[in-house]
């Protein structure tokens, strides 16, 4: 996607094409009012993972919430020997599939252009095989992304589409799909518009105004619940694309999520660098999120309504834990009547220099125990993390405990804050 480069902003106004009248525009015109499969889908940054770096990096990937629908592993400066790959096999994708979330691999498109391999057709099925191998079968993924930010001629052109092709006939059940900043009148596109499962337009800082416009000149050639706009959060050190200034209401992520192309309904929503959900623009420090951006555009755009304000509650005081000692920090809900969820979680932040010794535990108003982690880790620094608790058997109201017990010398450290959501 080349946004590590940090490209500046394609240029907003596109002209929209003319075209004639076809069988899928009648089917858009047709189309029902009912948004709620709109679809959302995020780029989660490979170099940002707490497995690739833990000195540093304060999110995971396993931690996306159930409103993801598609999570796409974008690969930048994470080698193949890094332990992030190991996790994403070994964790993630489990993790993210028990939830019912697909994953999905982004190649740029130079990695469709290899000349290494000959420009014919066993050529690009030979190049697919190996793209295929190094993502999809290697990791357990669920299909590939392209992204393509220029147009194609000639051989590069012949190749791309080639392999495009060969990818399509050998992802039997997966996904293929193809991002861009460009419009319809690209040439891959062009050429493989039959063949995708989702288009997804990088809109980076775009005007609501000029969404329309760059969705006509697509429309004579895809459905319109194939495609999706997206958005970025603030990178570290990235482009300023204003998308997720406060308030929520009034940003442009949020007209986003409302926009409708005239006549039909958007395949959805996607996000860039959503591991720096939450992150004001202009901060540069790493910080872990509650992705409450994405649970929020999620629930905005097919119409649901988010849980009682009530039923949510932060402990921010520190709390020390000391050696081969019990700490505990509680939170008191009062206006959130009925059980809690049984999708509820608990967003835990503790600083420990082992947290090999600790087992972290949410007591109930009840006294029942729901043990979070249990002394693994090893000698990793810290907990920063959100876990799913099915707690549909509590009552919601009443004091709630993040127990966390020290169970061997040497480390001590604190809790630093927590936040229980039901």
């Amino acid at each position: 996607m080349a946004r590590y480069r940090r490209w500046l902003a394609a240029a907003i106004g596109i002209i929209a094409v003319a075209a004639t009248v076809s069988p899928i525009q009648v089917a858009q015109a047709s189309a029902s009012a009912e948004t709620a499969d709109q679809k959302m889908f995020v780029y989660f940054r490979t170099w940002r993972d707490f497995a690739k770096d833990p000195a540093v990096n304060k999110t995971r990937m396993s931690d996306l919430p159930a409103e993801v629908d598609v999570a796409i592993v974008f690969p930048w400066d994470t080698p193949p020997d890094n332990p992030f790959w190991t996790a994403l096999r070994d964790d993630y994708v489990p993790a993210l599939h028990a939830r019912g979330t697909k994953l999905v691999y982004t190649y740029g498109i130079d990695g469709l252009l290899d000349r290494a391999y000959p420009n014919t057709a066993q050529g690009y099925s030979d190049l697919a095989d190996r793209l295929l191998g190094d993502s999809v079968v290697k990791y357990g993924l669920d299909g590939i992304d392209v992204d393509i930010e220029r147009d194609l001629a000639g051989e590069d052109l012949q190749r791309a589409t080639g392999v495009f092709k060969a990818l399509r006939a050998k992802l039997t059940g997966k996904l293929l799909i193809l991002d861009t900043n460009q419009d319809g009148s690209n040439s891959l596109f062009r050429n493989v518009h039959g063949d995708i499962d989702y288009l997804l337009e990088q809109s980076y800082g775009r005007s609501v105004s000029g969404l329309q416009s760059t969705w006509d000149t697509y429309r004579p050639y895809i459905a319109a619940d194939k495609y999706l706009i997206g958005f970025s959060f603030y990178e570290e050190n990235g482009a300023y694309w204003g998308d997720v200034i406060p308030p929520f209401e009034t940003s442009r992520a949020y007209q986003f999520a409302q926009w409708q192309p005239s006549g039909a309904i958007k395949g959805g929503l996607f996000e860039y660098a959503v591991d720096r959900d939450g992150i004001a623009q202009g901060d540069n420090a790493l910080r872990p999120t509650t992705y409450s951006w994405t649970k929020d555009l999620k629930r905005a755009m097919v119409g649901t309504t988010p849980p009682p304000t009530g039923c949510a509650a932060t402990n921010g005081a520190d709390v020390a834990i000391p050696d081969r000692a019990t700490a505990e920090s509680t939170v008191t809900l009062s206006n959130c009547p009925g059980s809690a969820s049984a999708t509820a979680s608990v967003e835990v932040h503790i600083q420990h220099t082992y947290i090999g010794d600790l087992v972290v535990s949410l007591v109930a108003p009840d006294g029942s125990i729901y043990v979070l982690q249990n002394r693994s880790g090893g000698s990793t620094d810290n907990i920063d993390k959100t876990y799913a608790v099915n707690l549909s058997v509590e009552l919601a109201n009443g004091t709630w405990k993040l127990r966390v017990r020290d169970a061997a010398r040497t480390d001590v450290g604190k809790i630093d804050t927590w936040t229980l959501r039901l």
